[in-house]
């Protein structure tokens, strides 16, 4: 019995002794530059990006370690992680095939900036297998020899030699990763936290697999939650064709496609969204809380070329029920300066929009905001920079008109019905319209009462109509004078006519004096 024991100790320590040996033969064969380098090549290319890596190791248990990931792209890394944790099929590894089943990269950074014609473009894994093959042919065969992927040019090409170690990837998952996309000037365009990635298909001709993402923030406005949908890429097309999400607390479906190979990569965009909950979406894109609330849904189209994304063309329709907007301060004063509670706290019970987009500009061919007995509609140009442009009208019921005082009633002119409106413009920014409203109310009929106001109290008026009478009074003179004038002459000929007659005249008494 003390035989036999000793005897299974024996082969137990023998076995024990081979695998730690296997592993550390393994260990030291996958660690080889050569090896290394193939890993590198191959993982490279089923992701189709230039991906580099520092060290690798395995164990016993079928994991495989690999440390120090980065993919370059140009000055700067797209991808930055410390380990890819990775399981393989240990058996093949003998046969000269490495073959991993299940590879897991956790909290990858990805920093993605367009380039300078405005594009988000990957790197070439064609970087990387340069990179490889220097490797390779640069250091001593510490393995089965490696066949550098670099072949020797010739007229004809010649089909690849099977390398003596292969290494084939069947599974790649990101688990926790992050995501940036900058614009080129480096500002931030988008955002994406807690990235969840399973590929379930890699092989040269395409790429298959799920995606799930926490949280989406695009241009530090709509925030996205939820999201998750399949993806399917090849060298020619980017499809997306589900992909769900939440905004505003509401469901939101939609799909993208991307036509990558063709002239000017052109893409589709299409959604559809429910039940959105407004105050959330002012509170998390900083609108401000409390100001605006509602029910929000529509639809949106979008077609265009992907280098030039913002002049993508297309359609929008959206409906807001139970809408609510606060302290509009340019409608709140109006509001209550003309007692008009249904402007300074609007109620809207039913709205839509109607718009085109395109050229980076929102074209309005109908915005209607409905209030019980107040409507605002409006037509014209909203731009991507916020810029406004809009013609619109202010109806009221004519019960609420009356209400009004009687220089501020009559500027509004009868519409259909019982209702009675004024048109007016909206300009400057969203974030901060204006409008000429108020001048389109009170502002022509006040200016001209408050001038006769002015000019009773001050006798401007008085002075006026005595400045236009005194080149009358003038000229009344001038007559008199003239009048007086003429009697004199007359006069004086007079006397002249006796005195050559030979008549008495009335004696000078200064001749008289001087006789004397």
């Amino acid at each position: 019995m003390k035989k036999l024991s000793k005897a299974i100790l024996i082969v137990f320590g023998t076995v024990l002794a081979l695998v730690v040996a296997i592993v550390f033969g393994v260990n030291l064969y996958i660690q080889s530059p050569a090896v290394q380098a193939r890993i590198q090549e191959e993982i490279s290319r089923s992701l189709r990006l230039p991906l580099k890596i520092t060290n690798t190791s395995v164990t016993p248990w079928s994991d495989l370690r690999i440390t120090g990931i980065t993919i370059p792209n140009g000055d700067s890394n797209l991808l930055e992680a410390a380990s890819f944790n990775a399981r393989y099929r240990l058996l093949p590894v003998f046969s000269g095939k490495l073959i991993i089943y299940n590879m897991s990269v956790d909290s990858p950074k990805l920093v993605w900036p367009q380039n300078e014609d405005g594009k988000w473009e990957l790197p070439k894994p064609g970087q990387a297998v340069a990179k490889s093959a220097v490797v390779a042919t640069a250091t001593p065969e510490a393995a089965p020899p490696v066949i550098a992927p670099v072949e020797p040019k010739s007229q004809e090409p010649k089909p690849k030699k099977k390398s003596g170690f292969q290494v084939i990837v069947e599974g790649f998952e990101i688990k926790h990763g992050n995501v940036e996309l900058l614009d080129y000037a480096q500002h931030k365009v988008a955002s994406f936290t807690d990235v969840h990635m399973l590929y379930t298909t890699l092989t040269p001709e395409r790429i298959e697999g799920v995606a799930e993402i926490s949280r989406i923030v695009w241009s530090e406005i709509f925030t996205f939650e939820n999201v998750r949908f399949p993806f399917n890429y090849t060298a020619d097309v980017v499809d997306l064709p589900q992909i769900t999400a939440t905004f505003g607390g509401g469901p939101v479906s939609s799909s993208f496609n991307l036509q990558s190979s063709a002239p000017k990569s052109p893409f589709t965009f299409a959604a559809k969204f429910d039940a959105v909950d407004v105050a959330r979406v002012a509170k998390e894109a900083s609108w401000g809380e409390g100001h605006a609330s509602g029910v929000l849904a529509g639809s949106v189209d979008f077609h265009g070329n992907f280098p030039r994304f913002l002049r993508a063309e297309g359609t929008a329709h959206l409906t807001l029920a139970n809408g609510r907007f606060q302290e509009l301060s340019y409608f709140e004063m109006i509001g209550n300066a003309l007692q008009i509670k249904q402007l300074s706290d609007l109620r809207l019970k039913a709205s839509s929009a109607d718009a085109r987009i395109a050229d980076e500009k929102i074209n309005f061919d109908s915005l209607i905001l409905d209030a019980s007995d107040l409507q605002l509609t409006a037509k014209g140009l909203a731009r991507f920079d916020g810029k406004l442009q809009l013609t619109a009208r202010l109806s009221a019921q004519n019960a609420l008109i009356k209400q009004l005082p009687g220089l501020v009633r009559d500027n509004f002119v009868a519409g259909e019905g019982d209702t009675r409106y004024i048109d007016f413009n909206i300009t400057g920014k969203a974030e901060k319209p204006k409008t000429d409203l108020l001048d389109k109310i009170v502002g022509q009929k006040l200016e001209s009462q408050f001038d006769e106001l002015v000019n009773g109290l001050f006798g401007t008026k008085k002075k006026k109509d005595d400045e236009k009478k005194e080149p009358e009074k003038a000229k009344d003179d001038t007559r008199k004078s003239d009048k007086k004038k003429k009697k004199k002459d007359d006069a004086a000929a007079e006397e002249a006519k006796k005195a050559e007659a030979g008549k008495p005249s009335t004696p000078n008494p200064a001749p008289a004096s001087a006789a004397q």
